[in-house]
């Protein structure tokens, strides 16, 4: 039987697999920003109505409240420009860079707590880099996939975001290792100060005009599954070495998905190559989430 932090990671998967094809079929013309601030928004008054029923007391450690500040700065910057890369890219180029998450987190696991994954899960992890920097040679040398200087910029904001991304999800595990129910109250004042972060904006932008309707409730809503769910396979994974890298790996599992979304629904035209990455980034995810459980 599958252990609890995977399966967890497992349903964030699924949710960043919606989250990716709602923005892209249909979220083309609301601001990168401004999605994200709605979801943020309507996932800190879920979470945080949750926590007011319960009678919950607000955490007073301070390593948490600066890790969150940290996380959600972070992830907030990630967030846009990867919204961004979706928008000006093809989601079987883009996408996939962000495979290469996992390979900054190993970095900084390695430098902050001395994990180094086993050989098989490192083997697994190493496979998916590979599959990922052929995608970026490809990108920007041959036109039969890149066809504009804005799709070769998408890449690069996609990979920014990915290191972002890493850097941010190592941090998680040191918020909810310090309070009571980490994945939860993490996630809860995560989402508040994400958005109270971009409320200066929101006030002062034209573009806010646009109100929330039924595609941002949608990406609301699986922003929040995705989120919270990946802060619970965290919590239940603490215990083990380089337990955050192996969740958010399975996590990445998403992007070969929607790689093959990009193909056969919205009929990209992507290189032989391409989608051989892809296809190797999948198998190399699926034997990671094996040799979890083993």
């Amino acid at each position: 039987m599958w252990k609890l932090w995977v399966i967890m990671s497992m349903i964030a998967m699924l949710a960043n697999f919606g989250k990716v094809l709602i923005v892209k079929q249909q979220c083309q013309h609301i601001d990168s920003w401004l999605l994200i601030f709605y979801a943020r928004l309507v996932s800190a008054i879920v979470l945080l109505l949750f926590w007011y029923f319960l009678d919950y007391d607000l955490p007073r450690n301070l390593t948490f409240w600066g890790v969150t500040l940290v996380t959600a700065l972070l992830t907030l910057a990630a967030s846009i420009l990867y919204v961004e890369s979706i928008k000006k890219g093809q989601l079987s180029v883009v996408v996939p860079i962000q495979a290469s998450v996992p390979l900054f987190m190993i970095v900084v696991t390695m430098i902050a707590y001395h994990e180094i994954p086993n050989r098989y899960a490192l083997l697994s992890i190493l496979v998916i880099v590979i599959s990922i920097g052929y995608i970026l040679v490809v990108t920007t040398k041959k036109s039969t996939v890149t066809r504009s200087k804005s799709v070769n910029f998408s890449v690069l904001l996609s990979l920014v975001a990915a290191a972002l991304f890493g850097l941010s999800t190592v941090l998680d595990r040191v918020a909810i290792a310090t309070v009571v129910n980490g994945a939860l109250v993490y996630s809860a004042y995560w989402n508040l100060i994400s958005a109270l972060l971009m409320v200066p904006q929101f006030l002062v932008s034209k573009k806010a005009t646009v109100m929330f309707n039924a595609p941002i409730a949608f990406y609301s809503f699986l922003t929040l599954m995705a989120f919270v769910f990946q802060q619970f396979a965290v919590q239940y994974s603490l215990a083990i070495d380089n337990g955050v890298t192996y969740v958010k790996t399975i996590v990445m599992i998403h992007i070969a998905l929607v790689a093959l979304a990009g193909f056969l629904m919205l009929k990209e035209k992507t290189s032989r190559g391409v989608l051989v990455a892809g296809l190797m980034t999948l198998m190399a995810s699926i034997s990671l989430l094996y040799r979890c459980q083993t």
